[in-house]
């Protein structure tokens, strides 16, 4: 199936609203096997299916099949991808979770900084919609829609937060939350 026919994008974007539907109904095995039947037939994924699957992978501790994903895609090198290869490595304990942590903060470093943090606030000025990449609106758009992954995977935002570099943890040395 490919996004170059345009007779193909309408039956795409009906099913992968399907699988953003049962993710938020926690329907998370009905998710996953509709999420890889896509991928099946639609290799480039340009809706970015991926995504979700990798954090439905991750909420059904299946941290090897999110490693398994992310090999299938290398090259990409989006927050969610960096991060939640991250986070799947935590899970799985795997020997380069540290180095794959790393990597997502370096490229996204509001994001590291967002999940830190104890209040989560949407950026002044901004009210939705249209954001740019690494800047406070989409750190907050991550955490709004990936931020509860984190949550459930117990000592994870602990693990993120040591690894933060000192630019980005608390300018005090009371230990208050990163705001």
């Amino acid at each position: 199936m490919s996004w170059d026919n345009v007779n193909n994008r309408p039956f795409m974007r009906v099913y992968y609203s399907y699988i953003i539907h049962l993710m938020q109904q926690n329907e998370i095995q009905e998710a996953i096997y509709h999420a890889e039947r896509l991928l099946k037939v639609w290799h480039n994924d340009n809706l970015g299916t991926r995504f979700q699957l990798i954090y439905a992978y991750i909420r059904a501790k299946l941290p090897n099949k999110s490693l398994l994903l992310y090999k299938k895609y290398p090259k990409d090198e989006n927050a969610e991808m960096l991060f939640g290869r991250a986070l799947a490595a935590f899970q799985n304990k795997h020997k380069e979770q540290n180095d794959f942590l790393q990597a997502a903060i370096e490229t996204y470093p509001l994001i590291a900084k967002e999940l830190c943090k104890k209040k989560h606030r949407r950026p002044t000025g901004w009210y939705g919609g249209l954001f740019l990449p690494n800047t406070p609106e989409h750190a907050f758009v991550y955490w709004e829609e990936f931020g509860q992954f984190w949550l459930e995977c117990e000592g994870a935002l602990a693990w993120v937060e040591n690894q933060l570099p000192a630019k980005l943890k608390p300018k005090s040395g009371k230990g208050k939350a990163l705001e």
